[in-house]
């Protein structure tokens, strides 16, 4: 973890300029500090050749610490002073504890790098499965219902579970974006890593990766890799064999890893398979569950008359 070893040097450094400069404004305390470190050394050496003068030294460097606490004391200065400034006291920048676990700042770390990779979109926050207005689907039990699958879904993930793939098809502006958004957080929550995006802006950096020599196969290695691929709007990306040769086999591998996978889509069945061939369809029916989200009229028109919360 280069990154956290160049920050505490980082802080080490800045600590050392600001003693520095306190030394500089206040000679008493530079000797004394001197003074300090002579005796710790000398401490050391004693120790191991003549165990017998140990008191004696320990007692010399309990009378310097006094007197430092007193000049520090009388100038006004935090003891801090010789501290670095950590991020984390707990385990002073290290990302570890002392028994050998990841510190509680080093998993926030990681929690909001996953976010920062995941591709969320800015409205991100709000749509989750709690904001998720089930009373405005027919029938509301059978929307619940869907609600606690996903929720179920996720959980069997986060425990190593392999729960198969979900695809979601409503019509336009009925609530597939918020249910995506959400299952995706519910997974990063969980630790899962996560990868949401728009099917037309997969292809497209997919076709800037195919001509890009420096991006040594980035994008795809991510979207296959991740714990949990969002792929949001199927059937919005231009169809061409470029398309389906890449979707099928990202699609190929994730199963083959039994790497799970959420689709969004408004089309059909018959349409994914008229739409995308035998081959490409079959990859994606063989493994999912389907799940259909069913209103009259659209939310998102709804949301624009009645500030409902929904995508």
């Amino acid at each position: 973890m280069p990154e956290i070893n160049n920050k505490r040097l980082e802080k080490q450094w800045a600590r050392d300029e600001r003693v520095a400069r306190l030394h500089a404004a206040h000679p008493d305390l530079a000797a004394l500090d001197k003074a300090q470190k002579e005796l710790v050394a000398k401490l050391v050496r004693e120790a191991i050749k003549d165990p017998d003068l140990v008191p004696g030294l320990d007692q010399r460097y309990q009378n310097i610490l006094t007197e430092k606490e007193a000049l520090l004391a009388k100038y006004g200065i935090s003891p801090d002073v010789y501290q670095p400034d950590w991020d984390c006291p707990i385990c002073q920048d290290r990302g570890m504890t002392k028994d050998g676990h990841p510190c509680r700042c080093r998993q926030k770390d990681l929690r909001a790098r996953r976010y920062r990779e995941a591709g969320l979109p800015d409205n991100a926050r709000d749509m989750r499965f709690e904001t998720f207005d089930v009373s405005l689907y027919t029938p509301e039990t059978d929307a619940a219902d869907k609600v606690n699958r996903l929720k179920t879904f996720v959980s069997k993930l986060a425990q190593g579970v392999p729960m198969g793939n979900v695809v979601l098809r409503a019509d336009i502006g009925r609530g597939k974006t918020h249910l995506a958004l959400a299952t995706a957080q519910a997974a990063l929550d969980r630790g899962l890593s996560v990868i949401y995006v728009r099917a037309d802006q997969l292809m497209e950096n997919l076709r800037n990766e195919l001509y890009d020599d420096a991006s040594s196969g980035r994008v795809m290695h991510r979207v296959k890799s991740c714990d949990l691929l969002v792929i949001d709007d199927l059937g919005r990306e231009s169809v061409s064999e470029f398309v389906i040769t890449q979707l099928t086999d990202l699609i190929e591998d994730r199963n083959a890893s039994r790497r799970s996978w959420f689709i969004n889509t408004n089309l059909k069945g018959q349409e994914i398979a008229d739409r995308y061939g035998a081959r490409l369809s079959d990859r994606i029916f063989e493994k999912a569950t389907f799940f259909f989200l069913e209103r009259k009229g659209s939310i998102r028109r709804l949301k624009g008359s009645s500030e409902v919360d929904m995508v």
